[in-house]
């Protein structure tokens, strides 16, 4: 157990988690590069909540027990299977690439969720200059100011000294 689900568990904070889709095009009806599982996160603690969307990469979901899989060329075959290759979409599809039984680790969640929010402590030069943004990105911005949220969501749930704790506690995820 990492020292912040320890940590979460001490505090009596909890995730839960929920599958929502999966993501294959971007939001200009672009096919995504990188395809990823959408989820929701509802974070409580002594009775309030925050409430959030979170991503996981495919590479976080389990490849069939019963059979081994070799990829070329973003395609997938079953080596002791017909033959055949997949493409990422019919791994998902026929459910030979399956989420994880309990959904992405919730001690991952929240460290993020405190990046984020680190991040949205930093003033906008700073924020820019760290993720290699152009001060002038608009999309940037959004981003920036979606961190900010996120921080004083975090802080309104957990108070300044908790937050620090989790924070602290999350450093070697």
């Amino acid at each position: 157990m990492s020292p912040l689900a320890k940590l979460m568990l001490e505090n009596g904070i909890t995730i839960t988690v929920t599958h929502l889709h999966v993501v294959w095009f971007d939001e200009k009806g672009n096919k995504e590069k990188n395809p990823m599982d959408k989820w929701y996160a509802l974070v409580e603690y002594r009775g309030k909540s925050f409430g959030t969307f979170y991503s996981t990469g495919m590479g976080h979901r389990e490849y069939q027990k019963l059979s081994k899989w070799v990829q070329k060329n973003g395609k997938y075959q079953k080596t002791t299977g017909d033959g055949k290759w997949y493409t990422l979409e019919e791994m998902v599809k026929h459910n030979f690439l399956q989420l994880p039984k309990e959904g992405p680790r919730t001690d991952y969640i929240l460290h993020s969720l405190l990046n984020d929010a680190q991040s949205g402590a930093e003033s906008f030069r700073d924020f820019c200059s760290s993720y290699g943004m152009n001060e002038d990105s608009i999309s940037g911005l959004k981003v920036y100011l979606a961190c900010q949220e996120t921080k004083d969501a975090l802080v309104r749930l957990f108070g300044g000294t908790l937050m620090s704790e989790l924070t602290e506690a999350g450093q070697d995820l």
